[in-house]
């Protein structure tokens, strides 16, 4: 905490790497010297997990084994109760996915090599494009499902749920996806949260517009994750890599959260550096 306050930071998000031991320790600090602005599923990291299994998808929202997604809905709802106690006021929820055999890899591996236009790179995304489409409406019905139970719980506690954009082609939601959930839980306590640079990896690959992203759910967005893309390597600093920072700059409110989102890797004078030009952009 006191690493974070000394490199200019006001803030802090908490994510699913915290036990509930180290959250008593944070505990004293949260709104006398830094603010929580949002906690990120799951969190602390739930008890019937050792800390290496620790997993933002520890348990899927979208599973169709009811047992798991009444466990997922469970923990979940725990995060909510976190983000209220603290008084952070936004939940982060990794979704789940639609249960099919991902290509990212492979399609990361052809991109390295140069292939992106190649016939192997159209036909894998073109056959996992429509075993995705065959399976997706199995995963939004349990999706809904869990939604519906967490939704009521934020309400009730005034928290708003923050949907992510994911890294993965299988992964929920997809822009699609974003749209029909939002639809479906209009007026409901939950909005878009944008990650950066899986929107940008998604862009490199050729799944997805970037910028549609933005186009389509600024109004709708809660929170952003910012880090950078450097062809398919993701959590770089802002600036370092392929992400248009003035493109994002322009969808973003005052009221977005913001987070900076860095591999472990990243140097202390990296990340100053970072936050000095997402200052410089007006971003931070």
């Amino acid at each position: 905490m006191s690493q974070i306050l000394e490199m200019g930071f006001q803030a802090v998000e908490l994510d699913y790497h915290l036990t509930g031991a180290m959250l008593d320790e944070m505990k004293p600090a949260l709104g006398s010297e830094a603010k929580a602005v949002c906690v990120h599923n799951f969190c602390p990291i739930p008890n019937i997990l050792p800390k290496e299994m620790a997993s933002s998808d520890a348990f899927l929202l979208s599973s169709p084994d009811r047992e798991e997604r009444e466990r997922a809905v469970e923990y979940t709802i725990k995060t909510i109760e976190l983000a209220d106690a603290i008084d952070a006021r936004i939940a982060i929820c990794h979704l789940g996915y639609v249960d099919i055999t991902d290509p990212t890899k492979k399609l990361m591996e052809l991109y390295e090599r140069g292939e992106k236009e190649s016939d192997d790179f159209q036909d894998i995304l073109q056959e996992a494009n429509d075993k995705r489409e065959a399976g997706q409406q199995r995963s939004l019905d349990a999706v809904f499902f869990s939604l519906d139970k967490l939704i009521r719980r934020a309400e009730k506690l005034d928290v708003l749920i923050g949907i992510e954009n994911r890294r993965e082609f299988r992964q929920i939601p997809n822009p699609d996806e974003i749209g029909i959930i939002l639809s479906e839980f209009h007026g409901a306590n939950i909005g878009y949260w944008h990650n950066t640079g899986y929107a940008q990896l998604q862009d490199n690959l050729g799944i997805a517009d970037h910028e549609e992203f933005l186009k389509q759910f600024s109004d709708r967005m809660i929170g952003i994750h910012l880090h950078d893309v450097k062809s398919t390597k993701d959590h770089m600093i802002p600036g370092t890599g392929d992400l248009d920072l003035k493109m994002v700059s322009g969808y973003l409110s005052e009221d977005v959260v913001k987070v900076m989102q860095l591999t472990p890797e990243a140097t202390k004078e990296e990340i100053m550096e970072g936050l000095s030009l997402l200052k410089e952009l007006k971003i931070s």
